[in-house]
């Protein structure tokens, strides 16, 4: 958690400094919750994209929503000003676990590689590039070899693995600085599924960003829209 914090932290200063963006950088966007959405704060997809899961975080038991969001993107200059492309709607899910969500907000979009180190970026360009073959196909070989799972497992256990591989790497759902407190078998099955999907080596890199706010809650999202 920390090594995610001091890398944002240092991009930030970066960006203040008025340091050289990285080298792909792509362009900011203001990030708001799309039309239609379903869920706390009217940010998720539809009430069938996230659930509620309990995780130990740092010291500290917190009950989240975890789930894929539908945000609205309207890109813009850094300072927030439309450049005048119309908005459009992405799913996101979130890379930071220790900040909230407040939108609407401006990100800075960059390669998941410029934003975390590549033991942690390697396993979540993996995993996301499973993500329509894994969470969206209903029909998914990893979803149908877990007895009762749901939909709302599917994007949580998902969401959970990324906070996994984001805080302390691959030591296991129940140690380290994040750990999935919620007991349910389908839900601890697929997030374990996932991991093993982002840890082999086997497996193609998905086009996946980073959107990184000092405001509020950094996302991953598609490179396409």
């Amino acid at each position: 958690m920390q090594t995610l914090r001091r890398s944002i932290h240092a991009i930030a200063v970066s960006l203040a400094l008025g340091a050289a963006a990285p080298a792909l950088a792509a362009p900011f966007f203001q990030l708001s919750n799309a039309p239609g959405g379903a869920g706390p704060g009217d940010y998720f997809l539809s009430n069938d994209h996230w659930r509620a899961v309990r995780v130990y975080n740092a010291g500290t038991i917190e009950n989240l929503a975890a789930g894929e969001f539908g945000l609205r993107f309207l890109e813009t200059l850094p300072n927030g000003t439309p450049i005048g492309a119309p908005a459009f709607d992405l799913p996101t899910f979130c890379l930071e676990i220790g900040q909230r969500l407040l939108l609407p907000a401006i990100y800075e979009a960059m390669p998941v590689s410029a934003a975390l180190p590549a033991a942690k970026a390697d396993p979540i360009a993996r995993l996301w590039g499973a993500r329509f073959e894994t969470v969206s196909d209903p029909a998914s070989p990893i979803f149908e070899a877990v007895p009762g799972a749901t939909s709302k497992d599917r994007v949580a256990a998902f969401q959970v693995a990324i906070w996994e591989i984001a805080v302390d790497g691959n030591n296991g759902l129940g140690t380290g600085q994040f750990r999935l407190l919620t007991t349910d078998a389908p839900l601890v099955g697929l997030a374990q599924a996932y991991l093993t999907i982002a840890y082999d080596p086997l497996r193609p890199f998905g086009e996946v960003r980073a959107l990184i706010s000092p405001d509020s809650q950094a996302q991953l999202a598609a490179t396409d829209g």
